[in-house]
């Protein structure tokens, strides 16, 4: 995936081609500020306001209490950038807007946009992790109720396009009744794990300060009658014994590499004779590929939004055979897009 000016007639592709031309302008200036547009009108209601019916700058901005004449600009933004379209000075959503910024659509990636927008300042951090090595902790950015229901909610946006992919690709043994799903959120993959093998149930393992909203999501996601979630730090909690699914989704990238040894370590000294360790992670650029626009953008975000970093797949193999396990492999596909699946068995 590529990001970048797009032109739209011949003289601005060879206007983008000149030395000294507008293509850096574009990159330091148009696509921060297009970017805030967006999450500044998901934050503020602008796709709510517009709804059901077309609005002009002015009502919007009545509506919204804002200034008219900034929120002129600022719509005009969203405009160029495929979110609003505007005929006569009346703007309305576009199918961008409607189906992926508009609530409660199974399309929606609203929270995401959100939770983009608490992590707004923490990308200034990037200086810091150049000068001293390291990121932030992205949960100490979370210091409100509301930040950790928008943060949750993300996490559940983000999973309900992958989880039902993986779960064909996890073996579970014969007879096997549990799942122990570690900072699991939400739960959706573990309960799609058990959906697919029962009478599986799952457990969730999750920070106190989360817990209330992932039990809600999970509600939203109707699988509560699958996943029951306990409070817990999965640094500090004992993980408990004959386990036959472990998962470790989206999880580790936030961690430290000794903490990712420790953590898996006693995951495997958790696990039952023939149990699965399933982590999902973030696979990150190898120095030989090609650079990808995406691909390079979630790795730099989490090196600088977080205590750790998206690991390479070798560390984490080598830390499932350090941990006695098994069968280990890593399984890439297109469908998973920038994850993979790396999986781990206890055999006796």
């Amino acid at each position: 995936m590529k990001s970048g000016a797009i032109p739209e007639n011949t003289l601005e592709q060879r206007m983008l081609g000149l030395a000294g031309g507008p293509r850096v302008t574009v990159d330091v200036l148009v696509a921060p500020l297009q970017a805030r547009c967006v999450m500044l009108a998901t934050r503020l209601g602008v796709w709510e306001a517009l709804d059901t019916e077309p609005r002009d700058a002015a009502a919007l901005a009545r509506a919204l209490r804002v200034d008219p004449e900034v929120l002129a600009h600022v719509l005009r933004m969203l405009w160029s950038a495929g979110y609003l379209w505007s005929d006569n000075g009346l703007y309305e959503l576009t199918a961008l807007s409607r189906t992926d910024l508009l609530p409660p659509a199974g399309t929606s990636r609203r929270a995401h946009v959100l939770m983009c927008d608490l992590f707004w300042n923490s990308m200034s951090g990037l200086d810091e992790a150049l000068r001293l090595g390291r990121g932030i902790d992205s949960h100490g950015v979370l210091r409100s109720d509301e930040a950790w229901r928008i943060y949750e909610a993300a996490m559940l946006e983000g999973a309900r396009d992958i989880a039902p992919l993986l779960v064909p690709y996890i073996p579970v043994r014969q007879g096997a009744r549990s799942v122990l799903d570690l900072a699991g959120s939400h739960g959706l993959l573990g309960a799609l794990l058990c959906r697919a093998h029962p009478p599986m149930k799952s457990e969730v393992l999750e920070l106190p300060a989360a817990l209330d909203h992932s039990r809600a999501l999970a509600c939203v996601a109707g699988i509560q009658d699958l996943v029951e979630h306990r409070a817990g730090d999965i640094l500090l909690d004992d993980f408990g014994a004959d386990r036959d699914v472990i998962l470790l989704s989206n999880v580790l990238h936030h961690l430290e590499a000794t903490q990712v040894r420790s953590v898996i370590a006693r995951a495997a000294r958790a696990l039952s004779d023939g149990g699965t360790l399933s982590i999902v992670e973030i696979d990150p650029p190898r120095p030989e590929m090609p650079p990808d626009a995406m691909r390079d953008a979630t790795a730099l975000f989490f090196r600088v939004a977080s205590a750790g970093q998206c690991h390479p797949v070798e560390g984490y193999c080598a830390w499932l055979k350090e941990a006695g396990l098994s069968e280990i492999r890593v399984q890439r596909s297109r469908l998973f897009g920038y994850h993979c699946l790396v999986l781990a068995r206890k055999i006796a």
